[in-house]
């Protein structure tokens, strides 16, 4: 206890010695101003440099504008979705694009002449499936390469990428089925099968059809079996409307020249009807054919393949598919946004059936050798 007794003794002393010195310390002085660090207001909102997330892309996209220009061989891109899609387009990425625009098989033809001259013109192609496939057959065009549009998930509502070797892609959805004019034409009155169109009331003209020979459309029933080649002699016997084009055999029903389109691909129909034409798509019981609406290529030996890969990444993109199909009122390939079909046309169909690539091989093959087109009496 007295040991303790002394250690809290000195412990106080030292206390009190310290308390003393601390007393005596003199105060810091100030010799002046603080000079701390200021950020000027420029500085502070100086943007930062964006970091690149897509480096492989960035190089795409600074080649193209050097290439300044990209050259588009099509068959969907037409009338006003042509101006509003190359305005768009150069305004987003400053690359004019240059729409040269025409039939799938007159188109595939010129491709064919320039690239066996050695002239490389073309830098995209797209049209009908079949005719896509057509091209792909004869060597016409290459693979894509990297578009990162296509890595997008959840967003399509058929899938973009259509071949396995990576040259075809798809920008849109469209539907084949049979089409009236509603002022010849009276409700109840229009076929309901294909076996309709063999009734003689349809005869002489009445039945418009896009000829097999340059058109594949008529082809693609048969080719799943809705109809053989009976169907197609009995068909040529009730004298139908040939149009050399889908698009003319449309116009022909638009027109009232003929009553009843055969075959048609409601992405051509959608702009018509949406400008007041008189014509009501209408399912079989057969039900209708889905297909890729807007099939697109990189032509071979592009003059311009950066920007031809930068257009077509653009016009499946939100932006792009909005802007194409918004003018042209039909259906993207995305699933994050609307269908713009008119109600004439957007129909909600009871049976479809999708047509597989390995179809559009069959009906190109068909098309070439010109049996429908033989049976239906317009070859020999």
């Amino acid at each position: 206890m007295a040991k303790l007794a002394s250690l809290g003794i000195v412990g106080a002393i030292i206390l009190f010695l310290l308390a003393g010195c601390a007393a005596r310390s003199p105060a810091p002085q100030s010799t002046g101003p603080i000079n701390t660090p200021t950020i000027s207001a420029t500085a502070a909102k100086a943007p930062v440099a964006p970091v690149s997330v897509d480096a492989e892309w960035d190089r795409v996209v600074a080649e193209a504008r050097k290439e300044g220009k990209v050259n588009i061989y099509t068959f969907w891109i037409t009338g006003d979705a042509s101006k509003a899609v190359a305005e768009a387009f150069e305004k987003r990425y400053g690359i004019k694009a240059e729409m040269i625009t025409g039939v799938g098989a007159v188109l595939i033809e010129r491709m064919k002449t320039e690239q066996a001259a050695g002239k490389y013109v073309a830098d995209t192609f797209d049209s009908a499936i079949s005719l896509v496939t057509m091209a792909k057959d004869l060597g016409l065009i290459q693979k894509w390469g990297y578009l990162p549009v296509l890595s997008e998930k959840d967003v399509w509502r058929i899938p973009p990428r259509v071949d396995a070797e990576d040259q075809i892609i798809d920008g849109g959805v469209g539907h084949v089925t049979t089409m009236v004019n509603t002022s010849l034409v009276k409700p109840g009155d229009e076929p309901k099968s294909f076996k309709d169109f063999l009734d003689p009331k349809w005869g002489g003209g009445k039945i418009s059809i896009a000829s097999p020979v340059t058109a594949p459309v008529s082809i693609m029933p048969y080719v799943v079996k809705m109809i053989d080649d009976e169907y197609f002699v009995r068909l040529g016997k009730n004298n139908p409307k040939v149009g050399p084009t889908v698009r003319d055999s449309i116009n022909a029903v638009a027109r009232s020249e003929a009553s009843v389109e055969f075959l048609m691909t409601d992405s051509i129909v959608a702009p018509l009807i949406a400008r007041g034409a008189p014509l009501k798509a209408i399912e079989l019981a057969e039900g209708a054919l889905r297909l890729h609406g807007l099939t697109l290529t990189l032509a071979r030996n592009a003059p311009h393949p950066n920007a031809g890969r930068v257009f077509s990444n653009w016009l499946l993109s939100k932006e792009g598919q909005e802007v194409y199909h918004k003018t042209s009122s039909t259906t993207p390939v995305r699933s994050d946004m609307p269908s713009y079909m008119p109600p004439a046309v957007a129909l909600e169909y009871k049976k479809v059936t999708n047509l597989s690539l390995e179809d559009m091989l069959k009906v190109s093959k068909i098309q070439q050798d010109g049996t429908i087109a033989k049976l239906l009496g317009l070859m020999k």
